[in-house]
């Protein structure tokens, strides 16, 4: 689906709805009745919380479904809110203005003025009449339903990153099933999501989307148009959603963020139990403990937590860190001695992921070689299908490993009129992806490093204000909450692997700073997650200033090769985290033949290759080429990088091996979308339709290298 497809198909005349200040100022007296039974009204899963709400104890009404049942009446149900002590009650306002108190989840309204518009909101309130934020607003025409072939309602539910939209297909006969939906945001002709029938099945299009475009402190007014095909619209759901933006309120590290006290320590033959105290554990994500410099164990619900014994080295000085939702952690306890072990073991943590020097470890302690492709994910601005295709990714390409590019449109970075549908439910992706096995590793493109107002040399723009969502952060801090949330989320999957900034700029000192930022408060709320850090000068790793001629790339212009030994053991396993690995991206700078004329000849290109991985090697850093492809418009030089380091080195087992298989360095390539340019499908294919290298991108294109590494004996 194109861009232009997307502009020419318009919804039907949309009515002009009222704006809040705009609508009848009082109601006609209402009679209202309160019922436990749900009737027919939709109910909806839980999907999140806004960040607001999950640390404060009096949190809002969610899920807010306003529906018409006859003429002048109309039917509000909502999934409850919450108080610190006693039962929430709940305020209805009808028009801005309170109509009533209640403390069930369902009331009737009746006595409208048929086909008048209101809007409706509800807050939760405790017993000292205290008031939550108000639900997201439902804005409606309270007119008889006349239109079964019209998706019955609309609701709008914040969560932390953006706003969940649900409906419901029209509740005709069977016919009547749309064979489209388009989800508008007031006043723009381009729809904000495009959700079609599934074409090979024909099962009928979702009913859901995560938008993360939603401005704070920006109003807007949503619709749903139900179409029987791409082009002759079915009619507008039955009532539209006005969105007030969710608000994200990050905590920071306060003066009185506690450190934990009372350190006690007990051993036996086997384990270690460590207990604490704190003085408001309410404020408290999780407690991380640490023997000396190392990490040993978290706990994110209780004060104590047992330990294997062979996981402390003898004569360690425990000690425990609470660290808040934000990442922030406290100063650490006291210290107290115990016993350990005189063995420690080399891999304290079993079933994950870990490096042992250059070598990637996978859970089984089998050499782990990432090999697969970069895909479209959570707001990204390539629509390949990724959901629903992880087979053909572990079955028919052999993939052990996708990198996931997420996007923030909030940010205002990557919005740009792309289309970013079809794979904005990131959990799904992750856990469809990882059940099979393959690792995912999620990487954030919307940095603003790239010609952002303000950035510096393509590092993270620290300038407060600076991340266009009215927060007030900068776009650092604004990207350090988005990983730690997701982060967060995803910590006890060691087949998620986090990959902060996509293809930073060239200031290699600012560049560590800014890792070393996130990193901290990443490793606070998930301390075993791999992470990997993409290389400075857009991640090639080679500076434009370089004066390496036609030789190997100088260490101490590599970021990977003088400040990856440093990273790996502050955030790494050295310090009993989670592994820290480095990617590189294969593209043009690596021909060039610096300070002479033109690209090195393809047998330069080889030994400035295997040059890199020896230093690595020599030096224990784990990395691998997270990108390489060929643009349909590219210079000879991506060529030479994909053909040198993909094919031309020989042959295994009669398949052309490049320089990357031969010196066993994993290889993704950009891309799997059609509309990168640069596909791993041959032409007119799609990536998971491809079942044989003869389907797969030829040479010079990465699709043909990428089967024949993946389908290598061993």
């Amino acid at each position: 689906m194109t861009n232009n497809s997307g502009a020419a198909k318009r919804g039907p005349t949309r009515r002009q709805f009222l704006k809040m200040g705009a609508v009848s100022a009082a109601l006609p007296l209402l009679g209202a009745c309160s019922s436990d039974d749900q009737g027919d009204i939709p109910q909806q899963g839980d999907v999140g919380e806004s960040a607001a709400a999950l640390f404060d104890p009096l949190k809002p009404p969610t899920q807010l479904i306003t529906a018409v049942s006859a003429a002048s009446v109309l039917t509000l149900t909502w999934s409850a809110g919450s108080v610190s002590s006693g039962v929430p009650r709940y305020q209805v306002y009808v028009d801005d203005e309170l109509q009533l108190e209640t403390d069930k989840t369902r009331i009737t309204l009746d006595g409208f003025a048929d086909d008048r518009t209101h809007a409706f909101f509800v807050r939760t309130i405790d017993t000292d009449g205290r008031q939550s934020a108000p639900t997201g607003q439902s804005v409606r025409e309270v007119a008889t339903p006349d239109d079964a072939s019209r998706p019955p309602f609309l609701i709008a539910i914040p969560a932390s990153n953006g706003v969940q939209f649900r409906w419901a297909h029209p509740t005709g006969d069977g016919s009547a099933t749309p064979a489209e939906y388009q989800l508008f945001r007031e006043g723009e002709v381009r729809p904000l999501a495009v959700l079609g029938a599934d074409r090979v099945s024909g099962a009928a299009p979702e009913t859901h989307f995560f938008a993360t475009g939603v401005l704070p402190s920006i109003e807007n007014e949503y619709f749903v148009v139900a179409y029987s095909n791409a082009s002759i619209a079915i009619g507008e759901a039955l009532n539209r959603v006005r969105v007030s933006a969710y608000r994200r309120t990050w905590p920071r590290a306060a003066n009185d963020f506690q450190t934990p006290g009372s350190i006690e320590a007990k051993q036996d033959s086997d384990t270690v139990t460590v207990s604490w105290a704190s003085a408001d554990p309410s404020a408290i994500f999780a407690y991380n403990v640490f023997a000396g410099d190392t990490f040993v164990g978290r706990q994110i619900q209780g004060m104590d937590l047992v330990i294997p014994a062979d996981r402390i080295a003898a004569g360690a000085s425990l000690h425990v860190i609470a660290v808040d939702r934000a990442g922030y952690s406290s100063p650490r306890s006291a210290g107290i001695g115990v016993a350990g072990s005189d063995s420690v073991r080399a891999r304290p943590f079993d079933g994950e992921f870990r490096t042992d020097g250059f070598t990637i470890l996978d859970p089984d302690d089998r050499a782990f070689i990432p090999v697969g492709s970069n895909m479209s994910g959570l707001d990204y601005f390539w629509n390949e299908k990724v959901i629903g295709e992880s087979a053909a990714a572990a079955e028919n390409w052999r993939w052990n490993t996708v990198r996931i590019g997420c996007g923030m449109s909030d940010w205002g970075a990557i919005s740009g009129g792309y289309l970013y549908f079809q794979n904005n439910d990131l959990r799904r992706i992750v856990d469809e992806y990882t059940s099979r096995g393959i690792v995912v590793i999620l990487s954030q493109f919307s940095k603003g490093a790239q010609g952002q107002v303000g950035s510096t040399d393509g590092l993270l723009n620290t300038a407060p204000g600076s991340a266009p969502d009215g927060t007030g952060r900068s776009i650092a801090e604004a990207m350090t909450d988005w990983w730690v949330e997701v982060a967060k989320i995803f910590a006890d999957n060691p087949y998620v692997w986090i990959n902060p900034i996509n293809e930073p700029g060239g200031d290699l000192d600012g560049l560590e700073g800014q890792y070393r930022s996130m990193l901290s408060r990443i490793r606070a709320v998930a301390p075993r997650t791999p992470i990997v850090l993409d290389a400075a000068n857009f991640a090639n790793d080679i500076p434009n200033s370089a004066t390496i001629g036609a030789g190997p790339v100088d260490p101490e212009q590599s970021f990977v090769l003088s400040r990856g030994p440093n990273l790996m053991n502050d955030f790494g396993v050295a310090r009993g985290y989670g592994p820290v690995m480095f990617s590189i991206h294969a593209y043009s700078r690596w021909p060039v033949n610096y300070g002479g004329d033109g690209r090195i000849t393809d047998e330069q290109l080889a030994a400035r290759m295997r040059a890199f991985v020896t230093e690595a090697r020599q030096r224990g850093v784990p990395f691998f080429v997270g990108e390489t492809g060929v643009e349909d418009w590219a210079t000879e030089y991506d060529s030479a990088s994909v053909r040198v380091g993909l094919y031309e080195q020989g042959l295994l087992d009669g398949r052309p091996v490049g320089v990357w298989q031969e010196q066993q360095v994993g290889v993704l390539a950009w891309h799997t979308s059609p509309f990168s340019g640069m596909p791993v499908a041959a032409d007119d294919r799609d990536w998971f339709s491809v079942t044989d290298v003869s389907e797969a991108s030829p040479q010079p294109d990465a699709g043909v290298g990428l089967w024949n590494y993946s389908h290598s004996p061993g």
